[in-house]
C-alpha cells in the first residue's frame, strides 16, 4: 500500500486536524501526534474512530469529536456468514475491513459530528438491528477497533488487515432515516413490548429476579422477549424441579429456536431462579448441553426417509430453520400446515439478522419446502410519527407432499 493510499483512507476517517488513536497494543491511553502528520502507513493494530483532545487519555471523558460507529462480530457469527451478510445489507457504511482472522470490522463515518447523546442514541439503535454485533466495539465510543491497513501480528507473522470496501463519508440524516426503515426499530416505536416479567412482590428473591430480568433484557433483548412469550409460562422454579423443568425447556426450544437461543433459555432460567435451585450453575448447563446433543442426534429419526434426506444435507442454521418451520407448521393456529414467519422475531429464534431470514426464506421456496401463502407487510412509519403495524408472512410446509427429491433440494 503506497502512502497516498494511506492517507486517502486516513482522510477518510478523520479531518487533518484531529487527534487520533492509532495502537499496537489495547494498553495504549494516549494518542498519537495529530493525524495530518500521519504520512506514513502505522505498523499498528488498533485505532479510535472518534478522536481525541490534545495530550488526553484513553477513555470516554478524553473524546473531543464523535462522528464514527464500527459494527464487529467477530466470535458471534462465523466469517463465511458476515461476508455474506455485508454483500446483502443496505445499510450505509464507509468501510469495510479484514481483521485477517475472524471478523470484518464495518466503519460509519457520518458527515457531521454529533453531541453524546445523539451518538448513544444511534448506537443503542444499530446494537437493536445487530443484535450479535460486539457490544463494547460498537456500545462505546472510545473502543478500538481494527485499523484499516494496519498490520495483525500473529507470533511471527505480520498480517495486513484489508480495507475492502472503500465507499464515502455517510450525511447523518441518510443514515438517520436508514435506522428509522428498520423493522425492528418501527416495532419498537409500536409499544409491542410493554409486558413485564412476572415478579415475586415483597420478598428479597424478587429483587434479584428484577435485576436479572434487566439484566438479561439490556444484553439479549431479543432472547429475552422470548424467552417471556415461549419459556416464562411453561416452566417454574421450584426446588426440586429443575432438572426435569430443564429437560422441558430443552425439549420445547429444540423445535422453536435455534440451538444458541436454546442454551441462553437455559442459562437464563438458572440466572433468574438462582436463589431457589441447590445446584451449581455449571452443572445446569452441562446438563443443558447433555440434553440438546441427545435431542440432536435423535432427531433424524422422527423424520420421513424423504424428510431426513433432505434435512441431513444441510447445515445448522439451515437444520434450526426447518425444524422451526417444520414444529410450527404443526401447532399453529392456522388452517392447514400454514404459519406465520414475522422477520424481525424469526431473527430473535434464530440468533441471525433479517436479511438472512429473507435468504432461508427464499431457499426454502425454491427448494420446495415452503410455499409463501400471502406477501407480509412492513411497518408503514408516517410523517407524524405514527405507525401502522405490519402483518408477517404467511407460508405453507408444503415438504412432506412431494414426492420426489429435487437436485437443489440435497445439498452436497
Amino acid at each position: 500500500m503506497s502512502n497516498s493510499e494511506w492517507i486517502n483512507i486516513r482522510r477518510l476517517l478523520w479531518d487533518d486536524d484531529e487527534q487520533i488513536m492509532i495502537a499496537n497494543s489495547v494498553k495504549q491511553v494516549s494518542p498519537m501526534k495529530r493525524a495530518g502528520k500521519i504520512t506514513v502507513q502505522p505498523k499498528a493494530q488498533y485505532c479510535c474512530g472518534n478522536s481525541f483532545r490534545a495530550g488526553s487519555k484513553k477513555c470516554n471523558r478524553s473524546i473531543s469529536r464523535l462522528h464514527t460507529w464500527v459494527i464487529e462480530h467477530d466470535e458471534e457469527m462465523p466469517l463465511s456468514h458476515q461476508r455474506e451478510l455485508w454483500r446483502h445489507e443496505k445499510l450505509p457504511h464507509t468501510l469495510r475491513v479484514f481483521s485477517g482472522g475472524k471478523s470484518i470490522h464495518v466503519y460509519i463515518r457520518t458527515v457531521e459530528d454529533v453531541d453524546a447523546e445523539t451518538w448513544k442514541r444511534i448506537a443503542d439503535d444499530l446494537l437493536l438491528i445487530f443484535p450479535l454485533a460486539d457490544k463494547t466495539v460498537l456500545g462505546v465510543k472510545s473502543t478500538f477497533s481494527r485499523l484499516p491497513w494496519g498490520v495483525r501480528i500473529e507470533g511471527d507473522q505480520n498480517i495486513d488487515q484489508k480495507v475492502e470496501t472503500t465507499k464515502t463519508r455517510i450525511p447523518l440524516q441518510t443514515l438517520l432515516e436508514w435506522i428509522a426503515e428498520q423493522d425492528v426499530i418501527k416495532e419498537r416505536a409500536c409499544d409491542i413490548d410493554k409486558e413485564e416479567f412476572p415478579l415475586k412482590t415483597g420478598s428479597k428473591e424478587g429483587v434479584k429476579n428484577k435485576e436479572a430480568w434487566e439484566e438479561f433484557k439490556r444484553t439479549l433483548p431479543g432472547c429475552a422477549y422470548h424467552y417471556r412469550k415461549l419459556i416464562q409460562h411453561r416452566v417454574v422454579a421450584e426446588q426440586g424441579r429443575r432438572n426435569s423443568e430443564l429437560i422441558a425447556l430443552m425439549t420445547f426450544a429444540f423445535d422453536s429456536v435455534c440451538e444458541e437461543v436454546a442454551l441462553s433459555f437455559a442459562e437464563w432460567f438458572y440466572r433468574l431462579h438462582a436463589d431457589v435451585f441447590e445446584d451449581t450453575f455449571e452443572q445446569h448447563m452441562i446438563e443443558a448441553h447433555d440434553h440438546q446433543r441427545n435431542m440432536l442426534a435423535s432427531y433424524p429419526a422422527k423424520l420421513s426417509q424423504h424428510e431426513r434426506e433432505i434435512y441431513e444435507g444441510m447445515e445448522g442454521r439451515e437444520k434450526a430453520f426447518f425444524r422451526i418451520c417444520r414444529s410450527l407448521s404443526k401447532c399453529e393456529a392456522l388452517e392447514g400446515r400454514l404459519f406465520y414467519i414475522p422477520l424481525t422475531k424469526f431473527g430473535y429464534r434464530m440468533n441471525l439478522h433479517t436479511e438472512q431470514i429473507k435468504r432461508l426464506v427464499k431457499s426454502f421456496i425454491a427448494d420446495g419446502m415452503l410455499r409463501l401463502v400471502r406477501q407480509g407487510t412492513r411497518h408503514c412509519l408516517a410523517e407524524d410519527g405514527t405507525i401502522t403495524k405490519g402483518v408477517a408472512g404467511t407460508y405453507e410446509w408444503i415438504l412432506k407432499d412431494q414426492c420426489r427429491l429435487t437436485a437443489s433440494c440435497v445439498r452436497a
